[in-house]
Order: C-alpha cells, then sequence, then structure tokens
C-alpha cells in the first residue's frame, strides 16, 4: 500500500462478489481550482441539462444499436418474437429524440428508465437457444443478481466503474459533482453519469463471454437460500481475464477519428467533459456506437 501511494497508484477494495468498498489514493494532489468551477458548473441547471441529455441520448443510441447488430442472432424473428424486437426499437428511438427536446431532468431520468426497461426485454434474446441463459423474459436485478448473466453484468459494471472513477481522479475531476444522477453521500454521480455511456462494452461481453461458452453454469454458485447467483473463485479469474482483455480492444472515435481503447475513449470522454467545464469546447460530444 505504501509503495501504491508512493507512486500515486489507487487500490480499490472489492467484495468476492464485487461490491465495491472503497478506495486507498495518495493525497498529494491538489485540484481545488477546478472543482470549484465544476461547483459552479453543477449550479447552472441548463449547463447540466445539456451533459445530461447528451449522455442519456448515447446510452439509448448505444443500447438500440447492440440490439440491431445482433437481432440476426435471434430465432423466429419473422414471428412475435421478431415483432417484440422491431417495436421495442421504434420505442427506443422515439425516447431517444424526446430526450434530445427534454426539458427538466426528472423527466430525462424517467426516460432514461423507460428505455433501460425495454433494451432489457430484448437482451435475454441474444444469447443462444440452446443456452441455459437465453430468456424471452429477462429482467435486470442488481441486489443480489438472481442468474448468472446479471451476476456477471453487476460485476462487469463494478469493474468498469472503477475504471472511470481513476480516469476521472486522474484529470482531477470532482467524481461527487454530476449532472444526470442525484447527488448523495457516498454517491459518486460523475462517475455514475460517465459510466452510462459505456455499459455496452460491459454487455456485449457478457454476450459473448456466455455464448462462446467461455463461463459455463459451472462458473457460478447460488447461496443456499437462492438469494444471489455469484461467480466461483475460478469464474472470477477467469472473467476478470476476459475484461482486461476488453478494457484493450480498440475500436475508431467517431469525435476524433482516432483508434482507441476502452480505457482510453474512457479518458477522452472524461477530458472532453472537463474542457467543458472550463470552457474550452461549447459542447460535449458522448461516447456513441457507429450506426
Amino acid at each position: 500500500m505504501q509503495f501504491c501511494l508512493r507512486k500515486e497508484i489507487p487500490v480499490t477494495f472489492l467484495s468476492q462478489h464485487g461490491r465495491f468498498f472503497g478506495r486507498l489514493e495518495a493525497t498529494t494532489a491538489d485540484h481545488t481550482e477546478m472543482h470549484r468551477v465544476q461547483f459552479l458548473r453543477s449550479l447552472d441547471e441548463p449547463f447540466a441539462l445539456d451533459i445530461a441529455k447528451s449522455i442519456v441520448g448515447a446510452k439509448i443510441h448505444n443500447s438500440r444499436i447492440m440490439i440491431q447488430r445482433r437481432k440476426a442472432m435471434v430465432h423466429d424473428r419473422k414471428g412475435s418474437i421478431g415483432k417484440k424486437i422491431r417495436n421495442n426499437l421504434d420505442l427506443m428511438s422515439s425516447l431517444e429524440k424526446n430526450a434530445k427536446r427534454c426539458t427538466e431532468i426528472e423527466k430525462l431520468r424517467g426516460l432514461e428508465g423507460k428505455a433501460a426497461a425495454l433494451y432489457f426485454e430484448l437482451y435475454g434474446l441474444l444469447f443462444k437457444k440452446n443456452l441455459p441463459f437465453y430468456s424471452e423474459n429477462f429482467r435486470r436485478v442488481k441486489r443480489p443478481p438472481k442468474d448468472p448473466v446479471n451476476s456477471l453484468l453487476s460485476f462487469g459494471y463494478t469493474l468498469l466503474h472503477t475504471n472511470v472513477f481513476s480516469m476521472v481522479r486522474s484529470k482531477g475531476l470532482n467524481p461527487y459533482l454530476g449532472y444526470l444522477h442525484a447527488e448523495d453521500k457516498g454517491n459518486p454521480a460523475l462517475v455514475n453519469d460517465l459510466i452510462e455511456e459505456f455499459r455496452v462494452v460491459i454487455d456485449s461481453m457478457v454476450l459473448y463471454t456466455l455464448n462462446r461458452g467461455l463461463l459455463t453454469q459451472d462458473d457460478f454458485y447460488y447461496h443456499k437460500d437462492k438469494t444471489g447467483c455469484f461467480l466461483t473463485n475460478d469464474g472470477r479469474k477467469k472473467y476478470l481475464k476476459m475484461f482486461e482483455t476488453r478494457m484493450w480492444q480498440e475500436s475508431k472515435d467517431g469525435y476524433t477519428g482516432r483508434t482507441l481503447n476502452v480505457r482510453r475513449h474512457i479518458e477522452k470522454q472524461v477530458g472532453l467533459l472537463k474542457d467543458m467545464m472550463t470552457g474550452k469546447v461549447e459542447e460535449y460530444e458522448p461516447y456513441k456506437l457507429p450506426k
């Protein structure tokens, strides 16, 4: 720990189930001036709403593209399931447009919640029909996760959260002053804002992992009272390796044209948000998957 503190390497503490406890960080950096700017910007309601609308619009867009790219994997695309996919995608497209026109933060949060529900109604259909993870009625269950898919999503989001948190800190920003999510004690609202753009990274990784058989039901266990489903020790090690591999995968950035891995995409988004706070840029361009 002393070595990490001297080298300004943050240490994150997680339970074996992926629950976030806290972080150990050096206190050598002073970003008081930037925090003051960030605080004042958080009180600027039109500014905060513009940021929040960009983030929600990007999340809905990414969720919709995620389904569109993979809908060919779904069986019975010409029957009732195919109709459900088309209807939900149309509704998500409408919600994305409504988010751009939204004038109140609470209504914007409501649109984001509706889009997420529509998305996860389709997510379970993307798993291979012959696997036990396929579901025509998938529901996102968080605390605790009730099945392997929710278990991987929750753990993956936690890992992604720590990466975004580190990047926010490294740029001198206060992770607790956000725009979309409500501020609460111990709740890093800015990190929760930024992670919305990147959830699709974990969603696609979970699909790939289970559809390819890289993890099976033997890599999970249930509590005796069936209240939660979690990765075994060996399963967790395999999943962590897959997560690291995914974070190093590169893709083209639509904003700069550069080829970046996922961590560099996150770094770019945090930097862009900081530039908007300080007035260096006039518009926040969120992380969006190409159509």
